[in-house]
C-alpha cells in the first residue's frame, strides 16, 4: 500500500498530504460519481415508458399527392378570396388517456416521402368551418362543395371543448404542401405521423404507415371509414374565376 502512495506523491511532485487527500477525493468522486450514473440509468430504463396523454386513431384518410390537388379550402373575404389545395384529409379520433379533464391545444402533422425525408405539413384552419371544394375530372369549372362524413371539423370542437377522462374528440382535419412538395408536383407519401399537445404540455404521437392504396381519383389514396362527397342539393360551379394560392407562400 505505501509503494502506492509512495506512486502517487511521485506523480503529484509533491510530499503534500492535502495534495494527495485532494488527489484521492477527486479520483473517488469520479469513480463513484460513474457508478451512480449508470446505476440511475439503469434503472430508469427498466421503468415502463410514460402513458401518452392521449390515444390516436385514424378513421378516414384522403392524400392527393400530386399539386395542384383537386380538393380545395376556400378563405379569405371578398374580393380577396382565394382557394388552396389540401393534400391530406384526415379524420381523426382523439382519446383523453388522463385520468382526469384536459384539453387539446395544438397539433401539427408531418409526413415521409418514398425518398424516406420527412416534411411538415400546413394545418388549414377550420376553427371556423371554410367551404371545401372538389373539381370533377379536375376541370376548375366543374367544382362541387363537399360533404364530409361524418360532418365534423376537429378545430371547430377542440377550440372550446375540455375532454373527460376516456372522452373521445373525432373530426377532420386538412393539411397544405409546403413550399418544398409543391415544388416537386407529384409526391409519393408513405407515413403520416401525427402529434398531439395538451393544456399540460403533454405530448401524443402516433404514426401511419399508407400501405393500403386503394385506386382513387388521380392517385388519391383513402384508409379507414370516413368519406367526402357532393350534397345531394350541390350544383357544379365554376370557379374558375378564384385564384389559386396556398394559404402560406
Amino acid at each position: 500500500m505505501f509503494e502506492a502512495v509512495k506512486a502517487i506523491h511521485a506523480a503529484l511532485r509533491t510530499e503534500s498530504t492535502w495534495a494527495f487527500v485532494l488527489f484521492i477525493a477527486v479520483v473517488s468522486a469520479v469513480i463513484g460519481g460513474s457508478v451512480a450514473w449508470l446505476v440511475d440509468r439503469a434503472y430508469k430504463n427498466s421503468l415502463p415508458p410514460p402513458t401518452p396523454a392521449f390515444r390516436l386513431r385514424h378513421e378516414g384518410l384522403f392524400v392527393f399527392p400530386d399539386f395542384p390537388q383537386p380538393l380545395l379550402y376556400r378563405y379569405g373575404t371578398p374580393p380577396s378570396v382565394f382557394l388552396a389545395p389540401i393534400g391530406l384529409a384526415f379524420h381523426i379520433e382523439v382519446i383523453n388517456n388522463r385520468p382526469t379533464k384536459t384539453k387539446v391545444t395544438q397539433y401539427f402533422a408531418d409526413i415521409q416521402t418514398s425518398e424516406g425525408k420527412w416534411f411538415r405539413v400546413l394545418n388549414l384552419s377550420m376553427s371556423s368551418p371554410h367551404e371545401v371544394y372538389f373539381l370533377n375530372g379536375r376541370d376548375i369549372r366543374r367544382g362541387f362543395r363537399c360533404t364530409f362524413e361524418p360532418p365534423t371539423f376537429f378545430d371547430s370542437i377542440a377550440v372550446s371543448k375540455v375532454l373527460d377522462a376516456g372522452e373521445p374528440l373525432r373530426g377532420w382535419m386538412f393539411f397544405e404542401w409546403p413550399r418544398e412538395l409543391r415544388e416537386a408536383r407529384n409526391v409519393s407519401i408513405q407515413k403520416v405521423k401525427l402529434t398531439i399537445k395538451n393544456a399540460h404540455d403533454e405530448t401524443a404521437q402516433e404514426t401511419f404507415d399508407l400501405t393500403s392504396k386503394s385506386a382513387g381519383e388521380q392517385g388519391a389514396s383513402m384508409l379507414g371509414g370516413g368519406g367526402f362527397g357532393r350534397g345531394a342539393d350541390a350544383e357544379e360551379v365554376d370557379l374558375s374565376s378564384v385564384p389559386i394560392r396556398p394559404v402560406r407562400n
